[in-house]
């Protein structure tokens, strides 16, 4: 039987975010290194992931096998400051139980058709980072009205996912 991790993030006034995405994460080893993977189980068409995406009021529930879980929240939502729009803010990826290393996460344990609530996450705004460059074809010449995406990757052994939000021309 599964068992269910739940709870809520919030921004630092402790007001809900929606379409936050929630992961499931373990420790595993991927590539030869020990760290943090997807958590993943086969199903008859495809391997199937443990994430869920927040709702307006900021809920979230993961349904989990037993197991010991790390829960990371990732948000692409970015916006400029007001007094000075080239600064653009954003919420870094943060673990439960508020920490933004991987090494400091808790771990949740669930068992058997166990409900583990109030795993909750409060995001914290910081300044982005901006990524700039030039592309070129093979001959070296700038490439004009072409589009470039920056992604990222949360990868283990099984699979894992890749969000592709942020899209430049």
């Amino acid at each position: 039987r599964m068992g269910v991790i739940s709870g809520r993030v919030v921004d630092d006034t402790g007001e809900p975010i929606a379409k936050v995405v929630v992961f499931a994460m373990q420790l595993g080893r991927h590539q030869g290194v020990r760290r943090l993977i997807p958590a993943l189980v086969p199903e008859e068409c495809c391997w199937r992931g443990y994430i869920s995406s927040t709702d307006d009021s900021g809920q979230y529930a993961l349904v989990l096998p037993p197991g010991e879980f790390v829960v990371m929240g990732q948000s692409r939502e970015t916006w400029p400051l007001e007094s000075d729009t080239t600064q653009v803010f954003g919420y870094p990826p943060l673990f439960y139980p508020g920490v933004i290393e991987p090494t400091e996460a808790q771990r949740v344990k669930v068992g058997v058709g166990q409900e583990v609530g109030n795993i909750d996450l409060a995001l914290v705004p910081a300044r982005t980072a901006r990524v700039s460059g030039l592309v070129l074809n093979a001959a070296g010449a700038p490439v004009a009205n072409e589009s470039l995406t920056l992604s990222l990757e949360v990868m283990g052994p099984q699979g894992g996912f890749t969000f592709a939000p942020l899209t430049a021309q």
